[in-house]
Parts: structure tokens; sequence; C-alpha cells
């Protein structure tokens, strides 16, 4: 059988943070997938990205950000074609009811099993949740115009966001209250992730 191949990605930290989950749980996973981390820019994000998968072909890309101020991990229903954000990105840019791709879809839905597979970590107790909404900032951009070059290209390859809650380290200076989860168990919630991934592909492929 031919070798499955994934890609994990992950954010650098930004708006003055010093630390971003989703760049630090990378350093679990990059002896046994690809992985990248993107800069929190609109444009240079889906550049890197894009640059990346012209090279290499994969069979699933897991993107990964971090979502202060959630509790549980987000699986990512859909994408919308909107920026809409006064906080500008890290090159400074800021739109507000901007479209991400002109007389696109008005959004992208994914079509992978989230909730059997929310349902099933669940059942392990990791904290994950089904989210409708990927935010109007990079996240989503960058969710939407992958999504989107997987379509135009006809092919099989699949992609999923998952937001991440603040790790636990980060809540110095945070208002009391505001959740976050340890990295470790984010770990096992991308392991878990990954493991229902792979088992679906070889059932595809078998």
């Amino acid at each position: 059988m031919k070798k499955i191949k994934i890609l994990l990605t992950g954010f650098e930290p930004f708006q003055g943070e010093v630390k971003n989950p989703s760049k630090e749980i990378l350093s679990y996973f990059k002896d046994r997938y690809d992985t990248l981390v993107l800069p929190v820019s609109f444009a240079r994000s889906f550049e890197v990205l894009s640059a990346k998968l012209q090279t290499e072909s994969y069979d699933f890309v897991l993107m990964m950000g971090q979502a202060g101020g959630r509790r549980s991990m987000s699986l990512e229903r859909l994408a919308i074609n909107l920026i809409d954000t006064d906080k500008p990105d890290e090159d400074g840019k800021a739109w507000l009811d901007r479209p991400i791709q002109e007389n696109g879809p008005s959004a992208m839905i994914t079509d992978l099993p989230i909730r059997d597979w929310c349902q099933r970590g669940r059942n392990l107790k990791l904290p994950f949740e089904i989210s409708n909404t990927a935010g109007l900032f990079v996240c989503n951009s960058l969710y939407y115009r992958v999504m989107q070059l997987f379509c135009s290209r006809g092919n099989s390859s699949k992609t999923l966001f998952l937001h991440l809650p603040y790790m636990t380290e980060q809540l110095m200076g945070k208002s009391e209250g505001t959740p976050s989860l340890h990295l470790d168990l984010m770990k096992q919630g991308v392991q878990f992730l990954l493991d229902e991934v792979v088992e679906g592909l070889r059932n595809t492929k078998a």
C-alpha cells in the first residue's frame, strides 16, 4: 500500500504572545509527519503553504491555530469567504467586510466525519467540540483558500482546521478564569485525530 502522507501546520506567536500552542505542538510530531510553521499573515501564510503543496503531494493537511478563550479543541466545520477584523496581522494588514475571493462560494464546508471524530474523542475524555466559525482572521482565510485550492485541483487531498485553546503556561497576565489546556492533552487530541485520519485513509485505499 502506498504510504500515507500527512502535513501538519501551525502558526508563529502573534499579537504580543510569546508562544503559540499550534507551533509548540508540532515538535511532538515532526519525526513522523511533515510539519510547517506559518506566519500570521493573510498573504504570506497561504504563499508559504501553497508553495509547499506545489512541491509535495499530501493525502491530508491538518492546519492548527490558536483560539484564545476557547475551552476545547475545535474542529472547524467551515470557512467563510470573509475577512472582517480591526486587529492587524503581523504584516499590519486588516480589512473590514472584505471577501477572501471575489465571486467565490460564501463558505467552504468540510465533508470529513468530524461529528464521529468529536464523539469518539469525547468518549476518551478528550475535550473536543465542533465549531461553526473559524473566526474572520488569518486562520479562517487560510482554511478557505486551502479548501478552494484542493477543490480546484479536483484531487482527493483533504484538509481540516483545528483551533487550540491557550496553553496553561500562557495564562500569566490574563484575566482570572481564562480557559486553557495543558499542551500534553492537546498533543493527545491531535494524535487521536491523526490516528482517525490514517485509519480512514487506509480503508479508502484498501
